[in-house]
Order: C-alpha cells, then structure tokens, then sequence
C-alpha cells in the first residue's frame, strides 16, 4: 500500500532572503549588487531583482475581493472584459454613422464621436448619427468642447425616444476643462461660470447612470513626457478638484463622482503600466470616501454591503478609457508601433480598463487608413478571442512583483497628490506653475535618456532600418513639440512630444538633402583584431544610421592605407576606425595622415591612448557613453546639413 502524506520537499529547506542575496553577489563576482541589478526607475522607487512573499507583509487590500472596495482587483467580480474602441471624426453627420456602423461590425463596441468646433449636436442630429446603432450594444462617447448639458439632455431624450432603459445604456462626453488650463494656459471662462457649467452637466446626466459627463485627461501628462506616478498623482488631483468644485456649489459627491471617467495614457513600460491601473482604483475610491458621498444605492446596485454608515463606498469605482501613448511612436520603422501598442494594450487590459482605444499605428503622422484602423481593433480582438485577457478577473493578483509596484507607486503618487493639496488642489497648484515644473523636469530626464540610448527607441535611437527613406514631406513645425498656449493664458501649459522627435528630425533632415545632394556616407575602416574591429563596426554602422547616413561595412584590410585607398574610392564622408584600443595609438595616427581633410575621421571606442591621440590632432570618438543625439547633430553640422 503507498504510503500517504509523503513531504516532497523536505530535501528543499526554506531559502532566507539573505541567502538568495549572498548567492547573488557570489555570481556577481565582485560587481556592485545595486548598481547591477537594481532598477532606478522614473517612478521613485527602486525595483528590486526578486521579490518573494515577505514583500506583500501590511499591504491591508490583498485580502479584498474583484468588484469589492478598494477596488483595486477591478470594478467587476464575474470577468475582465472592456469596451473595443475606435473614434470617429464627425464631419458629416451621415458618413459618420455609416463609418460607425461598418466598424461595429468588425468588432468595436465602443464609438466614439470627434465633434470638432464647439458644433451643438441637437436630437435630430442625433437621429442621423446614431441611426440603427444599438445603444444597448455598444458604448456611445462623444469628444467635445461644450455644449454638455445640452448633448446630455439631448442623448437621453434620444435613447427614450427609441425606447431604451436609460439604466442600460453606457456613455460618456468627453468634458475636462481643467485639461483646457493644462493644454492652453487657460480655462474657457472664469472658475466659477466653468465650475457651474460642469454642475448642470451633472445634473442633466443624472438620469443615466453610466453616462459620463467629465472626463479628466490624464494621457496628456503621459504624452508630455511624464512618469507614471506623475501622470497618475495629477490625474486624481484633478478628480478631487472637480469633487472639491461641485460640493462646494451643494452638489453630493456620490452623485457627481460616477459621473467622472480618467482617460489615461498607457505607455511601454509593460508591469508599470498595469501596476497604474490598480493603484489608481485603490487611491481613487480612498478619494472619493474622504468626501463622504451619500448613499443612493437602489436594488440594482451590486455593492454588497459595501455601502456603510450612509458612505457610498461603490461611488469611489474608477472609470477608466485607456489610450496607447503617443509619446514612444516612431516615424521611422513605423510598424514597430504596431509592437508597441500590442504590449500597452496588454497592460491595460490585465491591469482591468474598462475601456481602451489602441491608436492606429500611422494616426500621428498621416491619415489613417482601412488596414492600420482594422490591424488596431484587432489587437483588442486578439487579445480577447485568442488570448482570453477577458475572461479571469484582475490576472497579477497575488504576483509578488505585481503587488509591489502596484503598492510602490500608489504611495509615491499618494505622497504627490499631497503636495498638490497642500498647494491649495489642482487648480492652485497648476497656476503657480507647480505641476508644470515637475512634468518638465521628468520631461527634460526622458529626452536625455533617449539621447544617451539609456531609453531606448527601436529603429530611432537602436537598430535603425538602414536603407528606410522618409516617404511623407513634413513640415518644419512636424518635429518640435506641441504647445497650445492662447493669448491670454493664465499659466503656462504642458507640451505635448514624442521621445523620437529629435532623433527623427536628425534624421529627416538628412533625407531632404540627400534629395539635392550626394548622401552621407561613413566608411568603417576595420582593421585588426578580428573580435574588437567586427563588434565596433557594427556599433558605427548603427551610429551613424541613426542619422541616415549610408553606411559601408567591410570585412577587414590587411593596412591602414589599403582601407583608406578603399574609403576615399567610395568617396567616403566619413571613414571610421575600427581596431583595437591596443592598435589605435599605431593604427590611428596612420590613418589621419593619410586622410588629412579628405574626409571626417573617427575612432570607434574610447581607447586608454585617446589622450595622445587628440595630441596628435585626433578630434572625433564615438563609444557608449556618447550623447548620441549632441554627437549626430554635430556631424550633421560638419556635413553642412541642416
């Protein structure tokens, strides 16, 4: 008979923290545990090699359950499902719904209606728009510029007229004023005509329960160039000064805090990203119970007996429209962004949106078109129907990784969202120019992180396509960063640009002059040890395609002047060394005699001998720790292109 309760594992002991570290730091041979394997992150917080089950001890949310307060494993208990959705700039009124309708049946589920110009969209209008669209089916967002109470007003009496529960329809409008002052410098009327005009939007909405009526544009930071903690800290800060505005004008904060949605950015930085969405849940519905909303719970509401002492708990839910980032696309080696966005649509749907837009991957740059507009909805769809990111709800809980970012960046964009209260809320604090100064800062770290390849970009700053040529003409404002500031405006705002800007202006500018000119070219000069001149041309080879330089690589010369014969036959621009340190203070003085200002020489590395090289007149190096983006402008300079 087999014996029973047999302990597997009692020839594996309990393995102590300190035993994992002291192993570590064996293998590291020497090496600065922190500095090899500690991650220093934008965030705040450092990110540790390992994490083990010690590091969920005190954190009091673990034990709550998906649906339940503080809702940071979701606002939904049976599944994680969210709202495909694609926009739909609004023209005419007629082409629009037959876009939505054709998009409907390709697996969105969520429109949203781009109406530019302040146009008041009457319930006629709507009768055009939303024509055979099942508003039981299928989110229905509008993206305007006022008018909300009248647009509110207006949907309601729509969806009656056709017949539909006003408690089964799902909607929002996309109404931040707050987002005018970050973007403009300043609100569309004086605080209190905006703060009143937000009330009535409120009011008009209240009699369906998931329409939205202010949105709070968080991505706009994200697309800025700030950090997550940033983007999410400010975010909330918003939230609470809506919150703060509407009690103060006598309007309960479980009635208006439903009516809230955070559009926030999801960028590439997969764990983080996801850790956001439920740190924000977790901060949010703390938020909200600070300003004691009442209960108008019915026997709908599925709270549970959440809802305690007449404090309206399930009021703290976070809505939240999720939107790939912007600030992380490319120009160049565009479908690279179809990976990115596949990643950042991951992130957000494990960290539980409720709804998310994947942009198409050429929407920055260029009109889109039918195959990048169906390649982003099916992202979402691939997701669902073959990766099944909708079916388990809140899928990191329990990872002791997960846990932790979760809780590390809920405390540092909690300490955040402190400093802008103290500084009298959002609207104080964005005024004195507080916010600006941080965003910018985290901005300004960003762009130096690219320049230097410590973040990098794929096909911009790392692993260029070498023979890609720019096909679009941009004009010369395509590159710079997007500032909206009106006259007038009260503070400065945000601007909004992408990390490879810079790099791709670089770059663009090669490709114009390469349309009247002869293209750069660089020359790798390999010689020598076999090993150091292979690895070294091919760093050349993708530092100087970066800038869009041609590039001829070489097996290998048997001397200096056979290479520099070959580089000046191909009428080389530059010719670049490529040796070992222990060869260059030989090799390198031969090569600049014999080139003198036939062309710009460069030493690959940054070899023990430089110093007596740039004695003997050598001025040009290139290595790792080279700014990258400062040393290519500077060539293109000395090309005379500008």
């Amino acid at each position: 008979m087999a014996e029973k309760d047999i302990n597997l594992f009692k020839d594996f002991p309990p393995v102590s923290t300190e035993e994992w570290v002291e192993k570590i730091n064996t293998d590291l041979k020497g090496k600065d545990y922190e500095r090899a394997l500690v991650w220093r992150t934008n965030e705040g917080f450092n990110v540790q090699p390992f994490y083990r089950q010690e590091n969920l001890e005190n954190k009091g949310y673990l034990n709550a359950l998906p649906g339940s307060y503080p809702y940071v494993r979701g606002n939904r208990k049976q599944n994680n499902d969210w709202f495909i959705r694609q926009d739909i700039q609004v023209t005419d009124l007629a082409a629009a719904n037959a876009k939505a309708l054709t998009i409907l049946n390709k697996g969105v589920n969520s429109l949203g209606f781009v109406i530019a110009g302040g146009q008041t969209i009457s319930d006629s209008d709507l009768d055009v728009l939303l024509k055979d669209i099942c508003l039981e089916a299928a989110e229905i967002n509008f993206v305007v510029s006022g008018n909300v109470a009248q647009l509110a007003e207006a949907f309601i009496a729509h969806s009656k007229k056709r017949g539909y529960d006003p408690k089964t329809v799902n909607a929002s409008i996309n109404y931040d004023p707050l987002s005018e002052l970050v973007l403009k410098g300043k609100m569309p009327a004086s605080d209190a005509d905006t703060f009143t005009s937000v009330k009535k939007a409120v009011a008009a909405a209240a009699e369906m329960p998931n329409l939205q009526v202010i949105s709070i544009d968080g991505k706009n930071f994200n697309n800025a160039g700030s950090s997550s903690v940033q983007e999410l800290a400010f975010s909330l800060a918003m939230g609470a000064e809506y919150l703060s505005q509407l009690t103060e004008l006598g309007m309960n904060a479980g009635v208006a805090a439903p009516k809230i949605r955070f559009n926030l950015g999801i960028g590439g930085n997969y764990f983080m990203e996801l850790a956001k969405l439920r740190a924000g849940r977790l901060l949010w519905s703390q938020i909200v119970s600070a300003y004691q909303p009442e209960c108008n719970c019915d026997e709908n509401c599925d709270c549970e007996g959440e809802c305690k002492d007449g404090i309206c708990r399930c009021a703290g839910k976070m809505k939240v429209h999720s939107e790939t980032s912007v600030w992380n696309k490319t120009v160049y080696d565009a479908y690279v962004n179809m990976l990115r966005t596949q990643t950042e649509a991951m992130s957000a749907a494990l960290g539980g949106t409720d709804s998310m837009t994947v942009l198409p991957f050429n929407s920055f740059f260029e009109e889109t078109s039918e195959f990048s507009e169906r390649i982003a909805r099916n992202q979402q769809i691939l997701l669902k129907e073959e990766s099944h990111l909708d079916k388990i709800v809140d899928p990191g809980a329990g990872s002791y990784y997960i846990e932790s970012l979760t809780d590390s960046i809920a405390e540092e964009a909690w300490k955040l969202f402190l400093e802008v209260q103290d500084k009298g809320g959002f609207l104080a604090a964005f005024r004195a120019g507080f916010v600006q100064e941080l965003v910018n800062e985290m901005a300004d770290k960003r762009r130096k992180a690219v320049a230097i390849r410590k973040e990098s970009l794929l096909g911009v700053n790392q692993f260029p396509n070498f023979s890609e040529q720019a096909k679009i003409e941009f004009n010369a404002h395509f590159f710079e960063p997007v500032c909206q500031k009106v006259n007038g405006a009260e503070a400065e705002p945000i601007c909004l640009f992408r990390g490879a800007d810079e790099f791709e202006k670089l770059r663009y500018a090669t490709d114009v002059f390469a349309k009247a000119n002869k293209r750069p070219k660089a020359f790798m000069l390999t010689i020598g040890n076999l090993a150091m001149r292979k690895a070294r041309a091919q760093f050349s080879s993708n530092f100087f395609a970066i800038a869009g330089y041609e590039v001829v690589d070489n097996n290998g010369f048997a001397s200096v002047e056979a290479g520099v014969n070959a580089a000046k036959e191909a009428n080389a621009d530059i010719i670049v060394l490529c040796s070992s340190d222990d060869e260059y203070i030989e090799f390198g003085p031969q090569a600049y005699e014999l080139i003198k200002d036939d062309a710009i020489f460069v030493i690959a590395g940054a070899p023990a001998c430089a110093d007596d090289l740039k004695a003997k007149g050598i001025e040009n190096f290139v290595h790792v720790k080279t700014n990258l983006l400062e040393a290519l402008k500077d060539y293109n300079k000395k090309l005379g292109i500008k």
